[in-house]
């Protein structure tokens, strides 16, 4: 009886295999019935869905990495690339799949970091100033710069350069020579080191604590800098790569890092005119697009540095900066407050902040000038040619960070 038992459930066993190999066939069949869709329309949904991944996940790509390559194979959607975050790349593949036509997804996309040494995810600029490339190409274009002490984040290291984050957010490729590569743990220790920042256009850092030795390196502003105990007029420096010098303490003043960040909405603590008293103690510095010192400095660059000083951390762009902080009207200026322009656009279109300064009181303002090629001081009112929609320069508003964000 035992044995009977058995051979009808293997028979049971047989049959519902079968059933279910039957159904799963038929199931194929319908699939393979449907009509295709066209490859073109396939392609156009993709790009679509792409787009509105990407203005969902990575709006802006000053400070974020989301590039990505598709082939179109049939139905199978084979995608490559780079995306800066696992959320990036999960909802990269759940949007592609929902694509109609679209019946696989083979989404080999990495998510960064990707580095020869897994373990250095960070690095300190070793060099007074380096430059930021747009592309892993330093005769490209320059898109920022980084000081002496800045802690950056490694992404990607390609053709002898780092792909790197700054603590703003903004990318670009930085020449690995110009860095000190360190682990997530010698960074921390690093940054709980970090007291003074550099506050002079030019600081000589010496061998020993006299003017008559060996300058090893010149560091400007803003510099971050690890010292030690001051000796009379000298402060012991420990830079980056461990290297001993010795620096002047005129030309530093304590800090506290990290910097408070800026935000949408909200002022940080603070006097808005010891920001306008140091923006004039750089009047003069030469403009360069790009730059964020006072070896060459373009507009937001200026801002920056100057705000930096301050112990604030604003967003590298005019139209980034634009969106942080308070908005204040024209008549409620106060010294320290930050003041944008942009270019009139044909058709009505909105006007883009593009130019931005630092509001000094009795309608002034300090800002890195293009029509005369250096840190200058500008006026509101229209008979400034920066300031004149003659010369398609309009002002925008004004955005208060530091002090009370009443009106």
């Amino acid at each position: 009886m035992h044995r009977i038992v058995t051979i009808g459930r293997k028979r049971a066993a047989a049959c519902l295999l079968g059933l279910l190999f039957i159904a799963a066939v038929g199931y194929w069949l319908r699939w393979q019935s449907k009509p295709a869709v066209p490859a073109e329309t396939i392609r156009l949904a993709v790009e679509s869905c792409l787009a509105e991944v990407t203005a969902k996940f990575a709006p802006d790509p000053r400070t974020t990495v989301f590039q990505i390559a598709y082939e179109l194979q049939g139905g199978t959607l084979e995608v490559t690339g780079e995306v800066m975050t696992e959320e990036q790349n999960q909802a990269l593949t759940e949007a592609l799949r929902s694509v109609p036509g679209v019946r696989r997804v083979n989404n080999r996309a990495v998510t960064l970091p990707l580095l020869p040494e897994s373990d250095k995810t960070a690095g300190i600029v070793v060099a007074t100033v380096t430059n930021l490339y747009r592309e892993p190409d330093p005769s490209g274009d320059i898109v920022t710069q980084a000081v002496l002490g800045e802690v950056l984040s490694l992404l990607e290291k390609d053709k002898g350069l780092f792909l790197v984050q700054q603590e703003n957010g903004y990318l670009g490729w930085i020449l690995a020579g110009d860095l000190q590569a360190v682990t997530a743990a010698d960074k921390e220790e690093y940054q709980r080191r970090i007291n003074r920042i550099v506050v002079s256009s030019l600081a000589p850092l010496y061998q020993s604590p006299d003017v008559n030795s060996p300058v090893i390196l010149n560091a400007v502003a803003p510099s971050y800098l690890a010292a030690g105990t001051a000796q009379a007029d000298w402060l012991p420096v420990t830079l980056p790569d461990g290297r001993q010098v010795w620096v002047l303490s005129k030309h530093t003043q304590e800090t506290v890092y990290p910097f408070r960040p800026s935000g949408r909405g909200t002022t940080v603590g603070g006097d808005g005119r010891g920001i306008a008293a140091q923006a004039a103690g750089f009047l003069g510095v030469p403009y360069f697009w790009g730059g964020t010192s006072p070896l060459g400095i373009d507009c937001s660059g200026f801002t920056q540095m100057i705000y930096r000083l301050a112990g604030v951390l604003l967003p590298r762009d005019a139209d980034q900066q634009y969106a942080v902080g308070v908005e204040v009207a024209k008549a409620t200026l106060q010294p320290g407050d930050l003041v944008f322009f942009g270019s009139a656009q044909a058709g009505g279109a909105a006007v883009k902040p593009n130019h931005v300064g630092i509001y000094i009181g009795d309608g002034k303002f300090i800002h890195a000038s293009t029509v005369n090629g250096k840190v200058k001081t500008g006026n509101l009112s229209n008979a400034d040619p920066e300031c004149n929609p003659g010369t398609n320069s309009i002002y925008l508003g004004a955005r208060r960070i530091v002090g009370s964000s009443g009106q």
